[in-house]
Formats: structure tokens, sequence, C-alpha cells
């Protein structure tokens, strides 16, 4: 577990140990209303915000808690495999997140844009934004940044918006129909969200299938992730689920490639005799 890195940090306008609030209040606003502008502007105070970075152990000579590199200073990363394998490493957008994570891991801070270039140099493939020990509540909202994203951040830029629908809605009395995507997206991008449904305890099914919907008129066609979930889920915790699934597939589908999801409700039944069942909690 880890990787010894070199890396580089400056003192930024955000405090990571004072709540972070503007990192933490914009990542809010992706989970409930998934707009390129909103996801523009996290990027954007991302990138301006420090970041805390657990660590297995402390340079020599650090004493615990916040800490600013001089810039020659190495430090272990904490690089762990997820469901599928792959490997990812956490990080928090403040000292309450991480301590819901692990109460006692040590920690340093580092500007997020220096944090991204040391991760290019890795072979980290995701980052995890304010993982959480499932005893505990969520206390923070979170999500996934791929490599993909964070390599254009590592540069400073706004990562690029992948076509992709997190909030495909029917109406009463809209006419549709459901059958099986003649193409299915690429196994990577089934596993990923197969993954990210497993480390989601509300998560019960996905389903994916091609939607035909009619509106004023005229016939267009999505292909789509059915999401089915357990009991009764807030619109503020499906809408999270759902940011989480579409920022999984990020940089995994292909060219011409375009992704909806929809959560399962009255049309559950005809979505189950008509779609190909993606993932299901044993």
């Amino acid at each position: 577990m880890g990787l010894f890195e070199k890396w580089f940090s400056k003192q930024g306008p955000a405090s990571p140990e004072e709540g972070n609030p503007a990192f933490a209040q914009a990542m809010q606003e992706v989970a409930l209303h998934d707009t390129p502008e909103n996801r523009n502007r996290l990027f954007s105070i991302l990138l301006q915000t420090m970041l805390i970075v657990p660590t297995p152990e402390l340079p020599a000579g650090w004493k615990p808690g916040f800490n600013t590199a001089d810039g020659n200073t190495p430090i272990q990363l904490t690089v762990l495999p997820d469901k599928l394998g792959r490997k990812v490493t956490p990080v928090f957008s403040d000292l309450v997140a991480l301590r819901n994570w692990d109460p006692n891991t040590p920690y340093v801070g580092l500007k997020a844009q220096d944090y991204f270039r040391v991760l290019i140099a890795t072979n980290v493939q995701e980052i995890l934004v304010n993982p959480f020990d499932p005893i505990r509540k969520r206390v923070r909202p979170g999500g996934r940044i791929t490599r993909a994203e964070f390599a254009a951040l590592a540069q400073g830029a706004i990562p690029a918006a992948e076509n992709l629908d997190v909030g495909l809605k029917l109406h009463p009395g809209q006419q549709i129909a459901i059958g099986i995507p003649a193409k299915k997206p690429n196994p990577a991008v089934l596993d990923s969200l197969s993954a990210i449904a497993n480390s989601r305890a509300e998560v019960k099914e996905l389903y994916l299938f091609q939607l035909a919907a009619q509106a004023n008129g005229a016939w267009s066609s999505h292909t789509v992730i059915g999401v089915n979930l357990f009991g009764t889920v807030s619109e503020g915790q499906w809408k999270q689920i759902v940011q989480e699934l579409g920022h999984g597939v990020h940089g995994k589908l292909g060219s011409g490639e375009s992704l909806d999801f929809m959560v399962l409700s009255n049309n559950l039944e005809q979505v189950r005799k008509n779609a190909v069942l993606v993932f299901q909690r044993s």
C-alpha cells in the first residue's frame, strides 16, 4: 500500500482544517444539480483549494496534523485496490471528512493542483473524494475523479464535460418503448457502474436498456442505466448516487457514445422484462 513521491505545496486560500466550506458547498451543488455550470464551478474552486491527503506515515521530522512541504519532502500516499482491482487513492475536503473515514490516520495538506501533478506520475486510476467508513454516516458530499479529469486539472484546465444525462425523467402519460440496446457500452463502463453500485448500500439493481420516448409528437432514443433503490431514498441521496454513477464512466465512453441515468419506480416491471441486468446486490 502506498507510493513514495515528491510533492510541492503552497498555502491556498481555503483551510481544510476549518471545513473548506466553498469546496464542500460546490460538491453539494453538483450532487443536487449536475449541470455544466455547477461542475465547472466545482473544478474551478477545487483548483484553488487545499486538500487533506491521508498518509500511512508522516515524513521524518514532521508533526501530526497540518503541514506545508518545502518542495523536497517525499510523502507516502495511501493507494488501495477497489472492488475491480483498480488503484484508487482517497482524499478529503476537510478534517471532519477524514476523521469520518479513519479517526487515527496521519495526514498532510496539499494544494489540489500540486496533488494532481503528483498523481500523474503514479499508476493511480481514480481519486475517491470523501470516502467514509460504512459504520458511520456520510458527513460530506463525495465522488470520484477519474484519471482523465485529474490529468486536465494537473495542467490547471477544467475537464471537458462528457455526454451524460444524470436526470432523465418521464412525464405522466408519455409513450415509451423499452428494449435491449443494439450496442452495449464497453465492459469497462459496466464494470465501473457495478463497482460504484456495490459501494452504495441504497442500490439494489442496475439495468441497461434502450428507451424510446415520445414528446411533442417526436420520438427520441436513449441508452439508459436504470437504478433500482431500496426503500425510501431522499431526492438529495438519489441524485448523489446517480451523480457518482455518472462520474464513474467519465473517460470510458467511446466517441459518439452517450449514457443516460434514470431512477426506476413506476416502470420497474416493464424494465425488468425488457432490459439487461447489470448489477444485483446479493
